[in-house]
């Protein structure tokens, strides 16, 4: 695979799940700002983790959320090859169907399209994380106490190596906000992704009409 090609294709992944995040699945816009309430929280969240765990993450932690992450990845993939595979059903005889039906057919389009960006987005999502906790469990230098470092003065005590560990200390810190950045972004379109796959599989259970000599709730 060519590499233009592989930036395409998660640009393509990036950019999609980015604005369906922002639209329901009627198409109305939910908000014109850059970024998101989700993307916001997640961000302070980053910067706050990144000030309060000092020693960054631990082995185990890195382990059971590789182990975690990957057991979602399999179920969401699963699910979108189980959509894909219906999508056909979704559209049958839509010439034919009323305006009602013609309406819910595109909202139900819209979800799938919704549901699988998002889906998609987490899965890329999940890797990016695992690979940064690869590191953790393969370097110990990614567990070192930020606040066991302090500034100089660049005048009187400037040295190199103090600005190789300054760079150091700049991109374990920058690990640990992408970590815990992506990681609240996963959680996020995870919970919403389920929550709102189920309150759709309710409100087409709820479509049924059932026979006169049948219970319904």
């Amino acid at each position: 695979m060519q590499l233009k090609n592989f930036k395409i294709f998660l640009l393509d992944i990036f950019n999609e799940a980015n604005r369906l995040q922002k639209v329901d699945i009627t198409g109305r816009v939910l908000t014109t700002n850059k970024y998101t309430d989700i993307q916001k929280i997640s961000f302070i969240i980053a910067i706050l983790g990144v000030l309060i765990l000092k020693r960054g993450f631990s082995d185990n932690f890195a382990g059971y959320t590789i182990s975690f992450l990957g057991i979602f990845i399999g179920l969401f993939t699963t699910i979108i090859i189980s959509m894909y595979e219906k999508k056909d059903t979704v559209i049958e005889n839509y010439l034919k169907k009323d305006q009602i039906d013609k309406n819910r057919i595109i909202k139900i389009r819209n979800y799938h399209l919704q549901f699988t960006a998002l889906v998609s987005y987490s899965i890329i999502v999940a890797l990016f994380v695992i690979v940064l906790l690869f590191l953790v469990m393969l370097s110990k230098r990614t567990q070192i106490n930020i606040w066991d470092f302090r500034f100089v003065n660049p005048f009187t005590e400037f040295r190199w190596s103090y600005v190789l560990l300054f760079i150091q200390q700049c991109l374990i810190c920058l690990h640990r906000f992408l970590v815990l950045y992506f990681l609240s972004m996963f959680f996020a379109n995870t919970i919403f992704s389920v929550s709102s796959y189920f309150s759709f599989l309710l409100s087409e259970y709820k479509r049924i009409r059932l026979k006169d000599n049948q219970i319904s709730h």
